[in-house]
C-alpha cells in the first residue's frame, strides 16, 4: 500500500528541489546596459531547458534508427509540447526598464516599449508565480519570479507607488 504513495512524493520532493536550485540563481539586480535594466532568465534555468531541447532532438534522431516509429513520434509530440513554451520563455523573453519606460521583448506577442505613466496596476499572481502589470494602451505585461533583476524591478514599482513593500 505505501509504495503507491513513494512515486508522487519522489516527484513532489524533486521538483521543489528544482525549484529551489533554480531561483537560487536568481540575481537580485539588474543587469544594466546603456542605462537599462534588463531582467533575464539565469544560466541555470538557459542550461536545464537546452538539456530538454537535446531530448527532443534525441527523439528525433531515435525515430531514424528505430523500427517502431510510432511511440518515437508520440514522444516527441509528448515532450515538445512541455518543452516549446518553456524554450520560448527562456530564451525569448526579458524586460527592461528605466526611469522613462519598460521594454518588453517575448516569443508570445510583438515587442513593445510601455511609459511607466502607461502602468495602471501591478499584482503578483500565485497561481503563475508571475507579477502582472495592467497597462492602459499595451495589455498586461507579465514578470516572472525567475528572471534575474526582479528585486530592482519591485523597487522600481514600489518607487512609482504600484506595489507595496
Amino acid at each position: 500500500m505505501i509504495e503507491n504513495y513513494i512515486a508522487p512524493v519522489i516527484v513532489v520532493v524533486t521538483v521543489q528541489l528544482a525549484l529551489g536550485w533554480l531561483l537560487k540563481n536568481v540575481k537580485k539586480n539588474a543587469k544594466v546596459i546603456e542605462g537599462i535594466s534588463w531582467l533575464e532568465y539565469g544560466i541555470r534555468l538557459k542550461i536545464l531547458t537546452s538539456f530538454f531541447v537535446s531530448i527532443v532532438m534525441g527523439l528525433i534522431v531515435l525515430y531514424f534508427i528505430v523500427d517502431e516509429k510510432y511511440d518515437v513520434i508520440l514522444g516527441v509530440l509528448l515532450f515538445s509540447a512541455l518543452v516549446l513554451p518553456i524554450a520560448i520563455e527562456v530564451f525569448f523573453v526579458r524586460i527592461g526598464f528605466d526611469n522613462e519606460k519598460i521594454y518588453c521583448y517575448s516569443g508570445w506577442r510583438q515587442n513593445r516599449v510601455v511609459e511607466w505613466n502607461e502602468v495602471e496596476s501591478a499584482k503578483f499572481s500565485e497561481i503563475s508565480q508571475w507579477w502582472v502589470l495592467k497597462t492602459k494602451k499595451s495589455g498586461k505585461v507579465r514578470v516572472s519570479i525567475y528572471l534575474s533583476g526582479l528585486e530592482d524591478f519591485l523597487e522600481e514599482l514600489s518607487k512609482r507607488g504600484l506595489v507595496k513593500n
